[in-house]
């Protein structure tokens, strides 16, 4: 399990020296970039849960973007993936934002600045999905107690109407 208080690294599939040289500046000490050399390299990372935040460059896989994409997702769906792809193909892989498979589109050639901002929304949406399980609980928990108290509430306007009288808690019952 990630500690909360490191930074994760992003694992680049990439051989684009200038969008590699962007993302190790952008990240600088606080986001360590890590460069992995092939997809089955990437896959067995994501697989063994040692990498959380991919990206992923478009011109390098091409056509096979999509179902890469989609075998990364599926081995972890907590995964955050960023594809970085020329502007001309940029229009082209909207659709993997809708469907969810990516979390942003980086366009080339990288500015720096984007680029920081690019990594620290992955690194926020990573530390979010990682509290998720937690946060499912305490969601089911509240979810519970609402409904127990609506369901308190519509019984007791139900006896209202009726004419009947009504405790709404502590103190003295209320008749309509």
């Amino acid at each position: 399990m990630a500690n909360k208080d490191v930074a994760p690294g992003v694992y680049v599939l990439s051989q684009d020296v200038a969008l590699i040289d962007a993302l190790g500046e952008a990240g600088g000490d606080q986001y360590p970039i890590h460069v992995v050399s092939t997809f089955a390299e990437l896959r067995e990372l994501v697989e063994s849960a040692r990498c959380k935040i991919v990206l992923l460059d478009a011109e390098l896989l091409g056509r096979s973007l999509r179902s890469q994409a989609s075998e990364l997702k599926a081995l972890e769906p907590a995964l955050v993936a960023l594809i970085a792809a020329p502007r001309e193909a940029a229009e082209n892989l909207m659709g993997l934002l809708s469907e969810r498979l990516i979390h942003r589109l980086l366009i080339k050639p990288a500015a720096v600045g984007i680029t920081r901002l690019l990594l620290e929304s992955a690194v926020s949406r990573y530390l979010r999905r990682s509290a998720l399980p937690q946060d499912k609980e305490n969601a089911t928990r509240v979810r519970t107690v609402i409904t127990a108290v609506t369901a308190r509430r519509t019984a007791a306007l139900a006896r209202c109407a009726e004419g009947s009288e009504v405790s709404l808690g502590p103190g003295p019952s209320r008749r309509p």
